[in-house]
Parts: C-alpha cells; structure tokens; sequence
C-alpha cells in the first residue's frame, strides 16, 4: 500500500514540547509514553493529547491501540472531519475497507471542500477493489475539483490496477495538463510502459512446430515455465525441448526484469543447454529501455549465440510509441555471424483491446544478409523476410490463451510455415 499519511496533529502549549517534538522525529515510543503521562496526570480527555497519542501509536504499528483512542477522538468531536479522517486511514491500512469507507464517507460530509479526505477514500476503495464505488467516487471528486490533479491520478493508479493501459494514459495526460508533480507523471508512465503482473504468479506451456515447404521434416518446440512478478519487475524459469532434424534438445531458462532508473527497466535472458547439438550452448541476451516525452520509448540490446561451429552476435536499437489503443515500435538490428554479416529491420503493431493482457499484434521484418559461399570463395547475398500474427485473451483473471502463426521467407533456403499455441494460469 502507499505511504500512510494521517493528518497532521494539532496542537497547543497545553501539549507536552516532549510529546510534539518526538512524534515530528519519528521517536514514536517517546512520543507514547509523553502523551500517556499527560492524559494520566494532567487532563484524561485533551482531545488534542489523544489525537497526538493515537496518530503515535498508529505510526508505530500499534493499530488496535491506535483504534481504540481514535473511538474516543471521534465521540469527543463527532462534528470534526479530522477524527474521521485518521480513523478511516487506520481502518484502511488495517484492511478493514468497508468500516473504513464508512468513516471517511462521513468525514467527506462533514467537509466535502477537503481535499485529503476525497484522496483517503479513493485510496480506501481502490487498496479494497471496490471498483464501481471507486470509478464513482473518482468522477464526483473530478467535478468538485475541476483544477485538481489528484483525482486524475488516483484514477490513472486505478486504471493500471485493471490493467486498462489506454484510459490510464489518459488520466495521467490529464493530470499533467492541471500541474501534476513531473516526478511521479514519469513514475507511472515507466509503470505504464513495464507492466507488472496481474498476480504474483504465473504458470505457462508453449508448443511451436515450424514447417518447410520442402523437404525438411517439421520442427517442435515446447516450452513450459514458471513467472513470479513483483512491484520492481519479474522472473520466470523455463524448460524447453526442441526437435530439429530427428534430434531432441533440452535447455533450461532463466528470464528476468527489473527497474533501474526513473522510466528505465532492463531485461537479461540467460538459456543454457543441456546437450547442445542443435541448440546453442549458451544463447545470452540483453536489453535496455527508456522512456522519454511521455508515451516514446528507446531500447538497446545485444544477443550472443554460442555453437560449435562459431558464435553469432546480434546488437539492436529501437523506438516504439504508445498511441491510444496501439504500440508501435521499429527495431533495426545487425547480425554478425560466422556465415557473413546482415541487417534486418522489423515493424510491429500491437492493438489493446480490453486490458493490457488482451491483445491483437502484428510484426514484419525485412533483411539482407552477405553469405560467403564455399566455392571461390565467393560473397553473395540474400533477401530474409518476415510475418507474425499474434492474439492472445485472458477468459478469466486468471486463466488465459495465445495463438501465433508466422511465416519465415529466405531467398536461398525454404520457407518456413509456423505456429505456436500456448496458455498462461495466473494465481
């Protein structure tokens, strides 16, 4: 959850120096034992000695105790947003959200120009996934503060909860166009751009047979994995068996990525074989992105493949762009390889149709490669050419399906008819 922020204490010379100025550095149990003091042996119902002990306690962890003062604050001053404020906040952070929303409901009656309380509430139905009442809430506050950048980010942070990328670029555009900290805009937007999981985990199976349209046999891949996504990034363990040539090849994978910088996450792909006699012993790749202006992003990755026969190294730049309900991207790339060097450059286009996991994506790619042939020698070259079709939809949260179907044009070699059907189970 985020921060805890309960109003600020009032307070007057009747107060413990002791007691305000250990709750202002932090020195809760300080703070405690100088304000139980007061209320024992100076005045019992200071109303502004038991908020100053229940904002102690609730900051030290000690919510139950924090919860019963707080019941005293609010049946000494019923009529005060500020008791009703801090005991919503506490309820919140302790989970309670529906006796939470309660109070602070109460709270927003009592001073309905209170800005904070209207934050408290949101945060309340969105950490509660009271997603109508939250969508509600979001659009009274946006007509009652027409100037104001929070309800707009309260609702770009609900909107990337629902994994719904479109609207939630919007919000925040919103916000930006009222004055919103440039600092957090650029925080949500690298959210935006690396989105975490759904749900911690994630268990998928991949199988991708390749045909040729002459007389090779067909190639089989499977793949099956195991992903754990956190707040900074995630990691996924994989198992892939790959067929080639009547052959039978087993590597293990590991894939992670995580947050650098502001608008910067990288990603590093590690796969090594077991018994490489067509897959590469070791295939190692990297990546970096940026996000820059919003909704562009630049990237910069190597990938090196080491075979018997030779390594082959791969380096790429890109740029891609977030427009409504697309992602667009380019990515030029340069191959160095054993046979001769090449350049390649793919296109693709991603159209979000519901949430971020629900997706339709195309991809093209173009190149040319110098082949050095065994006769001569002599430098020849050839055209390579690209196209993959991409759907996937999740039925459920939890439970979703991919369909990829790609064709692989090569001047000197057969085409390549492919197709890869997987599933993903979310918990």
């Amino acid at each position: 959850m985020a921060s805890f922020l309960l109003p600020a204490l009032v307070v007057i010379a009747s107060v413990p120096q002791e007691a305000r100025q250990a709750l202002e550095a932090g020195d809760y149990a300080t703070a405690v034992a100088a304000y139980q003091r007061y209320l024992q042996d100076v005045d019992p119902d200071s109303y502004e000695a038991l908020s100053g002990l229940a904002l102690a306690l609730a900051r030290s962890g000690q919510y139950p105790e924090a919860l019963a003062i707080y019941q005293r604050v609010v049946a000494q001053a019923p009529e005060d947003p500020d008791g009703w404020l801090a005991k919503g906040r506490l309820l919140s952070w302790m989970g309670r959200f529906s006796e939470a929303e309660s109070d602070l409901r109460r709270a927003r009656s009592l001073a309905p120009a209170y800005e904070d309380i209207w934050s408290a509430l949101a945060d309340t139905l969105r950490w509660g996934k009271f997603y109508l009442a939250a969508t509600s809430h979001l659009e009274d506050w946006q007509r009652q503060f027409p100037e104001s950048p929070q309800p707009w980010l309260a609702q770009a942070q609900l909107q990337l909860d629902q994994r719904q990328l479109t609207a939630a670029r919007t919000s925040l555009l919103q916000a930006q166009q009222r004055g919103a900290d440039g600092t957090l805009i650029a925080q949500l937007q690298a959210r935006l751009n690396r989105l975490p999981g759904a749900l911690p985990w994630e268990a998928q199976a991949f199988y991708e047979v390749q045909a040729f349209s002459a007389r090779y046999s067909p190639w089989h891949t499977l793949t099956a994995g195991l992903r754990y996504s956190f707040e900074q990034g995630n990691l996924t363990l994989q198992s892939l068996t790959a067929q080639r040539f009547e052959r039978w090849n087993q590597a293990l994978v590991a894939d992670g990525t995580l947050e650098l910088w502001p608008g910067s996450y990288g990603n590093l792909r590690v796969q090594g074989a077991l018994t490489p006699n067509i897959l590469p012993a070791w295939d190692v790749s990297g990546d970096l992105y940026q996000s820059f202006a919003g909704n562009w992003e630049v990237s910069a990755g190597h990938r090196q493949m080491l075979f018997a026969s030779g390594n082959v190294y791969f380096y790429s730049v890109g740029i891609g762009s977030y427009l409504g309900d697309w992602y667009l991207r380019f990515v030029p790339q340069l191959l160095i390889s054993p046979d001769g060097p090449g350049i390649s450059g793919t296109a693709w286009a991603r159209w979000i149709y519901d949430t971020a996991d629900d997706y339709l994506e195309v991809r093209l790619g173009l190149g040319r490669q110098l082949l050095t042939t065994a006769v001569g020698p002599v430098i020849e070259g050839q055209t390579t050419g690209s196209l993959m079709l991409t759907a996937q939809h999740f039925l459920t949260p939890h439970l979703g399906g991919v369909l990829s179907l790609n064709y692989q044009y090569s001047e000197r070699f057969p085409g390549q008819f492919g197709a890869m059907i997987g599933t993903r189970f979310r918990w």
